[in-house]
């Protein structure tokens, strides 16, 4: 192995044995030990079994309890994609509000969320994906195929001004090969990865926050399909990406940033058989991602599974109640060690 690819799997966590094997696995099995003691939170959407609707959900790993947080007097449908906030106090989120798909923030443990987006009043028809800056300082968000920011402010009771909009990109068409979608600050806040295009045309790009600093440039190494970029820290970048253009299950993949001709690897608890996609970093040891594989559900439901990133160890968290009494999907999980 060449000096740079075990400089990679080093910042990555993982060993030089363990990078020999970094590949999918038909059928790695779940672990009967107990999973590994987490000490923060979970947030995440689960959906009805036909897929027709969701809701938003909170898991303490402290006290296994799953809370149910979207509630009938939110005034909005199918809420999807949450965040904390870098804080741990609120929670950003898409949901449909007088017939708008529009970015919301929640306050935990507070009533209404806050639309940030409004689009019945700014004409948009669609804004999502949206993901806090390190700061606290912007949310940035998908809007109409093209990557924007807010610039906002958090008042002491958690209230949120937005002050202003930003556009990223300008050349996206919202379910066309150019929009930008998942957009996700870099650990730093100077960078912004999202996706560009759709379909099998998928792939992570980069682009800086600053105007004119820096265009717009590919980042995904695997060669194909790649979406739903996490950033880890200032070493690691999480994606979603087939592991080939024919070889088309979903599967994990970490990637150093900003490093050209940079190795990807595909994180060793992957299962050749099923698909693994939405990862969320707990840590530089563990992640949590949804999987759909029989051996967590009969109907092919995604699940919620932590990996551990040196080992091929993954742990079924449904035997500590994450996700149980939700009919069909779990997706969309985000972690936060933050109180």
């Amino acid at each position: 192995m060449r000096r740079a690819s075990l400089f990679v799997a080093a910042i990555f966590g993982l060993t030089s044995a363990s990078c020999h094997a970094l590949a999918c696995s038909n059928g790695p099995p779940l672990q009967s030990s107990a999973a590994p003691t987490l000490p923060g939170r979970a947030v995440y959407q689960g959906y009805t079994a036909d897929g027709s609707s969701t809701q938003l959900y909170l898991f303490d790993f402290a006290t296994k309890v799953q809370t149910q947080i979207s509630q009938p007097s939110w005034n909005v449908t199918n809420p999807l994609n949450p965040q904390f906030s870098p804080n741990g106090k609120l929670i950003t989120f898409t949901a449909i509000q007088n017939g708008h798909k529009d970015v919301f923030v929640w306050p935990i443990g507070g009533g209404a969320p806050q639309n940030l987006t409004n689009g019945g009043a700014s004409g948009s028809s669609a804004s999502e994906d949206p993901k806090w800056g390190p700061d606290m300082a912007s949310i940035v968000f998908k809007q109409d195929g093209n990557i924007k920011v807010l610039a906002i402010s958090i008042s002491a009771v958690n209230a949120v001004t937005v002050s202003g909009t930003n556009a990223l990109t300008t050349n996206g068409v919202r379910g066309a090969p150019s929009e930008a979608s998942a957009p996700f600050y870099s650990a730093e806040g100077r960078y912004i990865y999202f996706v560009r295009g759709t379909g099998a045309v998928e792939a992570v790009h980069v682009i800086a926050v600053a105007a004119g600093e820096n265009s717009e440039t590919t980042f995904s190494a695997n060669g194909s399909y790649a979406y739903y970029p996490a950033v880890r820290d200032y070493t690691t970048i999480i994606y979603t990406g087939w592991t080939s253009a024919t070889g088309r299950a979903d599967q994990i993949m970490a990637q150093a940033p900003l490093i050209s001709g940079t190795s990807v690897y595909q994180l060793p608890f992957n299962d050749c058989w099923s698909d693994n996609s939405d990862p969320a970093p707990v840590d530089t040891d563990y992640i949590l991602y949804s999987n759909d594989s029989n051996s967590l559900s009969a109907g092919h439901f995604w699940r919620p599974v932590l990996g551990a990133y040196a080992t091929a160890a993954t742990w079924d968290l449904s035997r500590i109640g994450l996700g149980v009494g939700i009919a069909g999907h779990v997706l969309g999980i985000n972690y936060t060690a933050a109180r």
